[in-house]
């Protein structure tokens, strides 16, 4: 049996080299009225204890019996994994609340340990990474599902990944004595899913790509534990198209809510939900207004019956779904209620209803590292405030607080784990403790704290927080922390603005990932004549096209009938070269490994370069493609190895050819365009989004080729957020890539006329990469290293869409 886990407090010097809680603003900036701040050193509750306990419950909804005036003590269980951590797997930890919302134990105390699940005798050769559980009241067990894969930096790993396939594992769990049963793996490998607890039965709802699809064609599947195996109830597939400007990250099946212990509301990413019906099996999809934006419900939300509400919790704030409308009637979209907790990059949270209108939401900042090698729970009782609307329904509008404070929670760790996604939250669940007792007397936790920051010197403390007690305008989105640049970087940095009958060349300094071009108009440092025969905009296919090689640029014309510049950079010169083809338009042209390549407006044909300013036309081939379909070029990627890759606007379908072979490869599935001008570095394609960067890990398998879920990396500074045509950028990295890389990021802003001044907006950023088991390196946190606004004085418009940095 596992021993619990270690309650000193931490050691003074540990809480200062902490960095989570060193801002205290951030609670009065980014949190609802009324949430107080707390941290290690405090928590709050309210002054007046003696207040009743009661639960506020109607007809139908027990309260737990009382033993002789005690109040109800719950017991609530935290399952957290870390994958790169063979001992780890997954360990449950416990806390207590009693009938009043108070968190019995110590601030800063850790959970106690309830127990762990490993993967049996195979000498930790395996891990379970993530976990989902439900108590079934009919038996009282908590049922748990984990997924089985192998151990990151395992010897026989690679092995393993090609000789045995990983069914997840099934274990029930007998909360009582801590027996552990095991139950027969569930019969899939793939896929996103959810453990439920529904009309006194163990379902689990699937959902994954069908198999063949590479056009989104989505398959959801219910199973239900009978005896000693998984029947499937049933299934029903799907059309799935995510859109990464309007969606929400995450897996595909996002969230669950259980209604009136006969239903279950299924929640998929993008405005996608299912109701089954657990009796009948009935799998039906909820009507949705396609107008609407819907927020996925998270994990496993609440249903307060007496409210007709359905409560959950994204990140770190507080939603709210009325109960499904009457058949053929479009699901409300979602009330915001609060925000519980100010760290929305650090961490998640998750919600447990205890009984009537009393809530328990836990927060553990799992996403990023705070300098400790435990992680921290906040951990905040409440009950949800409203008001009646004119036909009588109850409206939320708030919360009240009944306990807030913060624990550990300790992952068998010595230090601090850097940078990673390996720790999971994996689920909230609470099961009665009717042999625990409570002695008020024992419960030594500090009454209406007030949580002071860490730093106690004026001095020492953030920026923000100096400007916050000193009484100046809170920081707006302007305002952003700036990261110190840990790699060499190239010194110059340049980039094309397209106007009307122009390029124009800009070079900016960006030495030590530091901008020197802050407060000024930029001047153009070379002027090249781009002729357009027509009248065109910015949003017009482009015209003329630019391919850097060192510190050469080639600008090339989609017309035959213009010629072909050659720029010295350095030198700031040009020469011009007589166009030597038939009389195609190019529809794309960019860099290929040691090539320079263009296509037109179909895969038929790909165009080579030579020395002599000639195209060398080369029929194409595939087996999965049909080259002579129309493309409608959205954004492009040099892989290196003479290969490259687009994306069709039209069909929102990416393509990889590999002039080797001088073949096309569909890739699949389809998650999103390539923008512009991409970048390919340590396994994964990065490209430019409205709101900041995405990466997608490409993987392959010598005649089959995949681009995984994009990795989105979102810019703090807003100004450089946009249209994403606009937006180019580079790597300014100088030798070899270890654990980051560094890129510059311009954006022109659109300037309505007569106005000749456009504001331009440049960032270098940070990006923390981790080696995974494939030898990539996954990007999982950006930071902005510097930034600079700056103008360009330009009648009509301009379009900044292509970077280089030498």
């Amino acid at each position: 049996m596992a021993a619990a886990a270690d309650l000193r407090p931490a050691s003074e010097d540990g809480q200062r080299k902490c960095r989570l809680f060193q801002c205290f603003c951030c609670w009065s900036r980014c949190c609802s009225p009324g949430i107080p701040r707390i941290g290690p050193r405090s928590e709050y509750s309210p002054a007046d204890t003696s207040a009743p306990y009661g639960l506020d419950l109607r007809s139908g909804e027990e309260e737990e019996e009382e033993e002789e005036g005690t109040p109800p003590l719950w017991s609530v269980l935290v399952g957290c994994t870390s994958a790169d951590h063979p001992s780890h797997n997954l360990r449950i930890h416990q806390f207590r609340v009693t009938g009043t919302g108070r968190v019995i134990g110590h601030n800063n105390d850790h959970l106690e340990l309830f127990c762990g699940v490993s993967p049996i005798d195979d000498n930790k050769h395996t891990v379970f990474p993530v976990a989902r559980a439900a108590t079934v009241a009919a038996d009282g067990n908590l049922y748990i599902i984990c997924e089985h894969m192998p151990a990151i930096g395992s010897s026989g790993q690679q092995q393993a990944d090609e000789e045995k396939v990983f069914h997840p594992k099934a274990f029930s769990l007998n909360t009582a004595d801590k027996d552990l049963s095991t139950l027969p793996p569930l019969p899939f490998t793939r896929g996103s899913w959810e453990a439920i607890s529904a009309c006194g039965k163990l379902w689990v709802p699937l959902v994954l790509v069908k198999t063949g699809s590479y056009r989104g064609t989505w398959r959801l599947i219910v199973y239900e534990l009978n005896g000693d195996c998984w029947l499937e109830t049933n299934s029903v597939e799907f059309p799935y198209k995510p859109s990464l400007e309007r969606g929400y990250r995450g897996v595909s099946l996002q969230g669950y809510v259980v209604l009136d212990s006969r239903f279950i509301l299924l929640s998929c990413s993008d405005s996608i939900f299912f109701l089954f019906e657990c009796a009948s099996g009935e799998l039906s999809r909820v009507v949705t207004d396609g107008r609407r934006q819907y927020i996925p419900i998270t994990g496993k939300a609440v249903h307060v019956k007496r409210d007709e509400m359905i409560y959950f919790i994204r990140g770190t704030q507080l939603f709210a779904y009325k109960n499904l409308p009457k058949s053929g009637e479009p699901l409300a979209t979602p009330i915001e209620i609060a925000t519980i907790w100010p760290y929305d990059k650090e961490g998640c949270g998750s919600m447990v209803h205890l009984g009537g209108r009393m809530l328990c939401a836990v927060w553990i900042n799992m996403r990023q590292s705070c300098g400790c090698a435990t992680r921290h729970a906040l951990i905040t009782t409440l009950r949800v405030t409203g008001i009646a609307d004119e036909s009588g329904c109850f409206v939320p509008n708030g919360v009240h607080v009944l306990h807030s404070t913060c624990r550990q929670i300790d992952m068998l760790r010595c230090n601090a784990p850097g940078y990673t996604y390996y720790d999971t939250f994996c689920f909230l669940q609470k099961c009665q403790d009717p042999g625990a007792k409570f002695d008020p007397s024992d419960d030594l936790s500090e009454m209406g704290g007030f949580y002071c920051p860490q730093v106690e010197k004026f001095s020492e403390m953030p920026t923000c927080c100096r400007e916050f007690l000193n009484g100046k305008p809170e920081p707006g989105s302007g305002v952003i922390a700036l990261d110190s640049c840990k790699m060499a970087t190239r010194s110059d940095f340049y980039f094309i603005c397209q106007a009307d009958q122009c390029s124009l060349l800009y070079q900016i300094s960006t030495s030590g990932g530091k901008l020197t071009c802050s407060d000024k108009a930029l001047k153009a440092v070379l002027h090249l004549d781009t002729v357009r025969f027509r009248d065109v905009g910015a949003n017009d296919p482009p015209e003329w096209y630019f391919v850097h090689r060192g510190s050469t640029l080639d600008v090339i014309p989609s017309s035959p009938d213009c010629n072909h510049y050659v720029v010295d950079v350095e030198r700031k010169s040009y020469r011009l070269y007589n166009s030597k083809r038939s009389k195609l338009f190019f529809s794309a042209v960019f860099r290929a490994g040691q090539y320079v390549v263009a296509l037109c407006d179909t895969l038929q044909y790909v165009y080579v370069l030579r020395n002599n300013f000639q195209w060398r036309r080369q029929k194409t081939a595939s087996r999965s493609v049909d080259v002579s379909q129309k493309v409608k070029v959205s954004g492009f990627v040099d892989l290196i190895d003479d290969k490259f890759m687009i994306s069709d606007f039209d069909t929102d379908e990416s393509f990889l050819f590999d002039l080797k072979r001088w073949e096309w490869f569909s890739v699949s599935p389809s998650f999103g365009l390539l923008s512009g001008r991409c970048i390919f570095t340590e396994g994964f394609v990065y490209t430019c989004s409205n709101n900041g960067l995405y990466a997608y890990e490409l993987t392959c398998d010598d005649t089959s080729y995949s681009l995984d879920v994009p990795i989105m990396l979102d810019f703090s500074w807003k100004y450089i957020c946009g249209n994403r045509r606009f937006l180019s950028f580079d790597s300014i990295c100088k030798g070899e890539i270890d654990d980051s890389i560094v890129f510059c990021v311009v954006y022109g802003h659109e300037t309505e006329p007569p106005s000749t001044s456009h504001t331009l907006a440049t960032t270098t950023v940070q990006v923390k990469l981790l080696e995974t088991a494939l030898g990539t390196k996954m990007p999982v946190r950006l930071d902005h290293v510097d930034i600079s606004v700056s103008s360009i004085v330009q009648k009509g418009w301009i379009l900044t869409n292509y970077a280089f940095s030498v």
